[in-house]
């Protein structure tokens, strides 16, 4: 029942993220409505979509199509679809509607189609037995261990968007920046700490995953995958990180070390924020608006951003609690530095200084500590399931 109510806290999270992502900034004004506009609204042509908004519009309703089926009781499973279904119809159409009335948005009942596309998605993934593809763990909890929920959400993020193609010239053109002069020393160092956290959680993992022998195998296979994803080319610091942290993980014991990578991870993230190190010549404005940057530009490019920060900030949160503090004092350690980050930002050229990164730090640290008590509660259960089976 627990594992059921976290689920629908998500259903909710994620619904909540979809529709503030769809009306935001909120700014309703009866007088920009035209009739006109009902045309783009009815036109379901998704051939007119660019691939962009196409792969945006997918992805942003696949979480939503996967957590209401682990949110809905199982009793009748075509009415479950039917409702799942219907409910993703009503909020994806409901909010292409309800842009029409928002300055600056353009509604578009293509959108919709590929929105319930996504929710289609998502439905048809809830029902594969996924847990049975992680690794599992030697204890008795059906839940993977979070050390290896991080390390796969950092893996998954080399693969995003996840659309791969076996074009020969995308191929081509990846291979290429490998062997670009243009290496930044800090973007390197980030990359060499990322693989070094991933090794680690991948050894803390209790599971075949943390065999060290396998590590070479698995960078090459997580950068060889990299290179068919469009819009995401692994990048020449990306493979020689990767190949620097694995020396490192075998010569260099000392960095293995929560403590020790905790420093180094952290400093690696705050230093790529204040890329490219120019001062602006007037401050820049702080905006106290969650998720305000993201939903001003380009929706596809700030949804991974976003999830690099969700893969990111949730490993350095845990590698402070495996170093031994407590997970509330690592999440509010790292919420303190990023909005402090976040306000030096406004004097640089580059980030957009605004209260999210701190928000998301927040919200992280509740969902592993909700995570780690439901798994805790697994491994009990099983203890007295097994301690009563012996009697």
């Amino acid at each position: 029942m627990e594992g059921i109510t976290l689920l629908k806290i998500f259903l909710s999270l994620v619904t909540f993220l979809i529709v503030y992502g769809s009306l935001y900034p909120f700014h309703i004004a009866l007088s920009s409505y035209e009739l006109s506009q009902w045309h783009a609204l009815l036109n379901f042509d998704i051939t007119q979509s660019g691939r962009g908004d196409t792969v945006a519009n997918i992805l942003l309703f696949v979480p939503f199509g996967f957590l209401c089926v682990h949110s809905y009781p199982v009793r009748n499973r075509v009415l479950r679809f039917v409702h799942i279904m219907l409910a993703g119809l009503i909020l994806a159409f409901g909010l292409q509607a309800a842009q029409l009335v928002i300055p600056g948005r353009v509604s578009s009942g293509s959108d919709a189609v590929w929105n319930m596309l996504g929710c289609l998605i998502g439905f048809n993934l809830a029902l594969l037995p996924l847990m049975n593809l992680l690794p599992k763990s030697k204890g008795p909890a059906r839940l993977p261990p979070i050390p290896l929920v991080l390390a796969l959400f950092c893996i998954a993020y080399s693969w995003a968007p996840f659309v791969p193609s076996l074009d020969f010239q995308l191929l081509k053109d990846n291979v290429k920046l490998i062997f670009s002069p243009d290496i930044s020393p800090w973007w390197l160092f980030q990359k060499f700490t990322l693989w070094l956290v991933i090794f680690r959680f991948l050894r803390s993992s209790d599971t075949w995953l943390g065999n060290e022998r396998l590590y070479p195998l698995t960078l090459v296979i997580v950068l060889s995958v990299s290179l068919l994803i469009v819009g995401h080319a692994p990048g020449a610091e990306n493979i020689f990180g990767g190949v620097l942290a694995l020396m490192a993980w075998y010569f260099l014991r000392p960095l293995r070390q929560a403590s020790i990578l905790a420093v180094l991870f952290a400093v690696s993230l705050l230093i790529t924020t204040f890329i490219p190190f120019e001062l602006r010549q007037d401050p820049n404005s702080f905006s106290w608006v969650p998720f305000s940057g993201a939903l001003s530009s380009n929706i596809l490019l700030n949804a991974m951003s976003i999830f690099r920060k969700l893969a990111y900030y949730g490993s350095l949160i845990w590698l402070l609690t495996e170093a031994g503090l407590h997970l509330r004092t690592s999440t509010v350690i790292v919420a303190v530095v990023l909005f402090f980050s976040e306000q030096l930002q406004v004097f640089f050229v580059g980030p957009s200084p605004e209260i999210t990164d701190a928000v998301m730090a927040v919200a992280i640290g509740v969902i592993l500590s909700r995570y780690q008590i439901i798994r805790r509660s697994e491994l009990i259960g099983n203890r007295v399931v097994d301690s009563e089976l012996k009697k």
